[in-house]
């Protein structure tokens, strides 16, 4: 336990597997009271129970991020339940591997209601809190919301997924330099992962291979050709960054993206 969280309640979505659970476990190691939030709850319940076991604080809330509702219901909830917020981290997400000429638009309005408008969503519910909570120890509430390198270059096959992943990179921007001239106590800024070994990833690759024709080994291997670190992220590598954005150390970073990719974007 860092202690660098103490006293700060900490929001997760998407925390039941992968990166959003890595990054629960890595803020409440931290100090802080994790409220994980997912749709599957059953593994959310588990992940908070491995937090509890290792000497943590958190909690499982079963929540859609793409339903207005169920935030409008979250926050007074939280305000109750622990009295404000301090992170916010919106890692929930899906992928679709598909040509843009055979995909349809309930498909594309599935990849930005929950890619995009889960975050504009959760992000909002972050601010109207946070502007309301008293800051710990002098330090700015954070706001990290999870993008990809996917956000930042693009690639075939997932024309859906870029757009949702760069929208996030560009509305964050606009919320931290919105809050920067309001005055509230909050920074945003974005993480972007390259490939990683998660559920998603792996799946992402089958999926890849599915579409191409290829056999996913071959796939794997043109992946890691282009990852100068000769290896694919951990969903560690990306909790570490959320870490260090969340805590009092990043306290003059704001509408920043910090890439976690190995090298991947750098040629």
């Amino acid at each position: 336990m860092s202690g660098s969280l103490n006293g700060r309640t900490a929001v997760v979505t998407g925390a039941a597997s992968g990166v959003g659970e890595a990054v629960a476990v890595r803020l409440a190691r931290s100090g802080a009271k994790v409220v994980a939030l997912d749709l599957d709850s059953e593994k959310l319940e588990a992940v908070t129970q491995r937090i509890r076991d290792d000497g943590g604080m958190a909690s499982a809330y079963r929540l859609d991020v793409s339903d207005e509702r169920e935030w409008e219901t979250f926050d007074p909830w939280l305000r109750a339940t622990h009295g404000g917020l301090h992170v916010f981290v919106g890692n929930a997400g899906i992928f679709d591997v598909r040509k843009v000429e055979d995909t349809t638009l309930e498909q594309w309005t599935r990849l930005v209601r929950v890619n995009l408008d889960g975050i504009f969503l959760g992000t909002r519910t972050a601010v109207r809190i946070m502007k309301d909570t008293p800051v710990v120890e002098g330090t700015t509430h954070s706001i990290v919301n999870i993008s990809s390198v996917g956000g930042i270059i693009g690639a075939p096959y997932g024309s859906a997924y870029h757009a949702t992943k760069g929208g996030i990179r560009l509305f964050t921007k606009s919320v931290a330099l919105e809050c920067g001239l309001l005055k509230y106590p909050i920074r945003a800024n974005t993480v972007h992962p390259g490939p990683t070994e998660t559920p998603m990833g792996g799946q992402l690759l089958r999926d890849r291979a599915a579409l191409t024709g290829s056999a996913e080994t071959d796939v794997h291997a043109d992946l890691l050709r282009l990852v100068p670190l000769g290896r694919l992220g951990q969903p560690d590598d990306i909790a570490g960054a959320v870490a260090f954005l969340s805590g009092p150390e990043a306290g003059f970073m704001t509408g920043s993206e910090m890439i976690v990719d190995g090298g991947f974007t750098a040629r």
